[in-house]
């Protein structure tokens, strides 16, 4: 049994760095299992705060649109589109029309012919 205990350790060596070599490889792929699992954890949360946004920006945009159907369900909206597009008046009500000159440095009624310009004429 002493011969045993006291036996060398250059008999023990060759089984040792192939040892250290499969700790090593062993350790490289755990550690590359879970570097490869916490990079799609980071993706996937950078994944999540795109579409959160873009959540915020169609809620703001639903809400704009619930504002604009309120407004165009209104008395008020449907007065003035009766009123402007239509031409339609409330009853007892009489509709005038007001119309401007085109230039208001002419007088109303008169319009300018083509080619009737005074300083084109020549003695």
């Amino acid at each position: 049994m002493v011969a045993l205990a006291t036996r060398d350790k250059t008999s023990q060596s060759p089984w040792k760095p192939v040892r250290r070599v499969l700790v090593g490889l062993f350790m490289f792929g755990v550690a590359f299992l879970y570097l490869r699992g916490y990079l799609e954890l980071v993706r996937v949360n950078y994944q999540i705060s795109v579409v959160e946004r873009e959540i915020g920006v169609w809620e703001a945009r639903c809400e704009e649109l619930r504002k604009q159907i309120e407004y165009l369900s209104s008395d008020e909206y449907v007065e003035k589109v009766a009123r402007e597009e239509l031409g339609l008046v409330k009853p007892g009500e009489v509709p005038f029309i007001v119309a401007e000159p085109r230039n208001p440095d002419a007088p109303p009624g008169v319009t300018k012919r083509a080619g009737a310009d005074p300083a084109s004429i020549r003695d």
